[in-house]
């Protein structure tokens, strides 16, 4: 696989990095000359192909699920770039670098992060602004009025005919189940009828004119967001709906789940309700890659296999711990606020013991790297488990605490970690 990558890579940039290896051995192995070519190219070719991929009314793509698929080679190319960063380590090999470089590496690797995670977003930002400006606002809510309207006159077989049409001809819908073309609340557009009004226009002993326009009017909009055109005239069609007879056309229940789709995504770019518009998901992907980047530092610090072991070791305290909590709130009715922060301290402060005892050994030295890598870990949280210790906080106070964790976690890695990590793997690995 690493030979079909090599051929990738062009000649100048191969030279660029002999050049790095000989020189700035440092610098060439944060492989930040391979980032910037591959992170920049990747990300141009994806605001072209938002910028002039061609949209259509009747095939509207959603940017939510482009942006989920875009994750996949995302994460696979982080993946390789942390395969690459693991082949040569200037600390494995030659021992501390300075303060300066450590810093200089670690922003290296928090660009390159940013930048990978910066494509998918840009490229969904980008679409989702395209497809809202497809058609205005004042149009849509005509089209969505007129389909809503003329949805009546096409059922797709004679139950849905008979849950809409009573014996005596009274038209009626479900309020509280009503499949439109659009949602009951919009924030975008404000002139949607409601269902309760439709059912009014229906049931007012409409004019047989009035029922052919609406009808005309569905098959223009329908043409328009389904891509398939209504070849009936409007007085057959209206003509088998008062002989109670369904109109034979092929995948009418499709179409019009093809419609709902385009106008629904639509909608959602038009409202900027779209998973990666979240102000929630968005602090919440941040504060993900913060993490990310941390583990990439601890990663870098360690051995693979005390890292792997550190991983299980985690999942195994937390299972421990929510069980705890658990029993505390069923046996000793004890809420868990209670007694989160007392158990989290205690926890904290037991692998920050264990990473700094004196006793040296192969065996020993390998369970102090996996408690400082957990303890690494549960740093980020220490200030939202404090604020929670006795009073319920906000979502705002929540995403500070997480926020100001990252920092707590950042600022104790290079003060004290980073250098007990480096000391642990100077040490002999026999006894």
């Amino acid at each position: 696989m690493l030979r079909k990558i090599e051929l990738l890579i062009p000649p100048f940039l191969k030279r660029l990095d002999q050049q790095l290896l000989l020189n700035r051995p440092g610098l060439w192995t944060t492989k930040i000359h391979y980032v910037l070519f591959f992170g920049g190219i990747g990300l141009l070719l994806l605001l072209i192909k938002a910028t002039l991929t061609p949209l259509s009314l009747s095939d509207i793509p959603n940017p939510g699920t482009h942006f989920m698929v875009l994750l996949i080679p995302i994460i696979i190319g982080f993946g390789v770039y942390v395969f690459r960063l693991s082949l040569f380590n200037v600390e494995k090999q030659f021992g501390q670098t300075a303060p300066g470089r450590s810093l200089r590496d670690q922003l290296i690797f928090a660009a390159t992060i940013g930048l990978l995670a910066l494509m998918p977003f840009a490229y969904s930002y980008i679409l989702s602004d395209k497809i809202a400006a497809q058609v205005s606002n004042e149009q849509l809510s005509a089209d969505i009025n007129a389909l809503n309207l003329g949805d009546l006159f096409f059922p797709e077989d004679v139950y849905l005919y008979d849950k809409n049409v009573k014996e005596n001809g009274e038209y009626h819908y479900d309020t509280y189940d009503y499949e439109g073309y659009s949602p009951f609340y919009s924030e975008v557009l404000i002139d949607i009828r409601s269902p309760r009004e439709i059912k009014q226009i229906h049931t007012n002993h409409t004019s047989q004119e009035e029922k052919l326009q609406q009808i005309s009017n569905f098959k223009q909009a329908f043409a328009k967001y389904s891509g398939t055109s209504i070849t009936y005239s409007s007085e057959t069609i209206l003509g088998l709906f008062d002989s109670r007879q369904i109109l034979q056309m092929r995948h009418l229940g499709e179409l019009k789940a093809k419609a709902r789709s385009n106008i629904e995504n639509l909608l959602l770019s038009k409202e900027k309700n779209h998973l990666f518009h979240d102000r929630e998901v968005i602090h919440a992907t941040a504060f993900s890659l913060a993490g990310i980047w941390l583990m990439l530092l601890i990663f870098l610090k360690t051995r693979p296999r005390n890292f792997l072991w550190a991983i299980v070791g985690g999942i195994v305290v937390l299972f421990m711990g929510g069980t705890v909590l658990s029993l505390f709130r069923v046996v000793a009715g004890i809420y868990p606020e209670i007694v989160l922060w007392p158990m989290f301290m205690a926890t904290l402060a037991f692998f920050i013991y264990q990473g700094y005892r004196k006793k040296n050994s192969r065996r020993s030295n390998h369970w102090k790297a996996i408690s400082l890598i957990l303890a690494a870990m549960m740093l980020p949280f220490l200030p939202l488990v404090t604020l929670t210790m006795d009073k319920y906080i906000s979502q705002q106070e929540a995403w500070f605490a997480l926020d100001l964790g990252i920092m707590l976690a950042f600022i104790v890695w290079n003060l004290a970690f980073s250098h007990r990590f480096t000391k642990l793997r100077a040490m002999p690995t026999e006894n």
